[in-house]
């Protein structure tokens, strides 16, 4: 689950990040501007924030920023790659 706004550039490459080292996994993207009871509900104070959960449901890992998702998968996936950083510009 991405929390997003649409001025986020960030976003975008959580969003390619998790398309390109998570194949096959679901993601929900959430507007949070369109939709701020939820992220309220979910505690988001800013985009991007991305929620990992099992497959129950439970939230496993709290994401906030393009720079966590990518130290998330790196540390988890030892083919991303850490030489091209990340600029987050989160709203």
């Amino acid at each position: 689950m991405i929390f997003t706004t649409p001025t986020c550039v960030a976003c975008r490459s959580v969003e390619q990040m998790l398309a390109e080292h998570r194949p096959g996994e679901r993601v929900v993207r959430i507007d949070a501007s369109t939709d701020p009871e939820l992220a309220g509900r979910w505690k988001v104070q800013r985009a991007p924030t991305t929620l990992l959960t099992d497959n129950d449901g439970r939230v496993v890992a709290r994401l906030v920023g393009a720079e966590a998702v990518r130290k998330h998968l790196a540390a988890s996936d030892p083919g991303v790659v850490d030489s091209e950083p990340i600029t987050d510009t989160g709203s």
